[in-house]
């Protein structure tokens, strides 16, 4: 069984479980720098994409599956995705490439330190 934390499955069940923020992981193991973070979360990436941000969290890569390009729960999907992208962007990320739902992004030199 697969779950998601937008239900992209259209399950009945549900699970609960335990989550950390990205920060909270770093901070926990004293990381401050993140070379790359890969997510393919089944539609959490807006949510752990923005915490980040905000956190000041700035992996040098991202490599990011956005689950609603295969499976859109509504047509308006797109309007988030470009909505975080733009975020991404001025946070000083370039998409280097995109395949279908497989987004790469690179932070720039000139962005903000990639230290955590």
């Amino acid at each position: 069984m697969s779950y998601s934390a937008l239900n992209l499955q259209h399950t009945s069940e549900q699970v609960t479980v335990q989550a950390s923020t990205l920060r909270s992981l770093l901070d926990a193991r004293d990381v401050t720098v993140v070379a790359l973070l890969k997510l393919d979360i089944e539609g959490a990436e807006y949510a752990v994409l923005r915490s980040m941000l905000a956190s000041g969290v700035r992996p040098r890569q991202l490599l990011v599956e956005f689950d609603q390009v295969n499976q859109p729960l509504g047509p308006l999907f797109w309007v988030e995705l470009l909505a975080v992208v733009r975020e991404l962007q001025a946070a000083g990320y370039r998409l280097a490439h995109r395949e279908r739902a497989n987004h790469l992004f690179v932070l720039q030199p000139h962005g903000p330190a990639p230290e955590v």
